[in-house]
């Protein structure tokens, strides 16, 4: 996938794990493994709703959405 300049520089300001983490779904406790990159993404876009940051919520999930789709839609459509 090649990223636009605003998601490189969202993926460039990130703090990766070294090991897949579960995540679940508060609302669904359908719980998906992620690798460290798919972790950092959805607590940006998890923490971004909170805040009401539309803008850096938007870069994350379209990185999120394209690399993983299946994942996307249980946890977070």
């Amino acid at each position: 996938m090649k990223y636009t300049e605003e998601q490189q520089e969202l993926i460039d300001s990130l703090i990766l794990g070294d090991f897949n983490e579960i995540v679940e779904n508060p609302y669904t406790e359908i719980k998906c493994e992620l690798e460290p990159l798919a972790v950092a993404l959805h607590d940006v876009i998890k923490g971004a709703e909170l805040i009401g940051d539309t803008h850096i919520m938007r870069i994350a999930l379209s990185i999120f959405v394209e690399k993983w789709p299946n994942e996307y839609y249980m946890l977070l459509d």
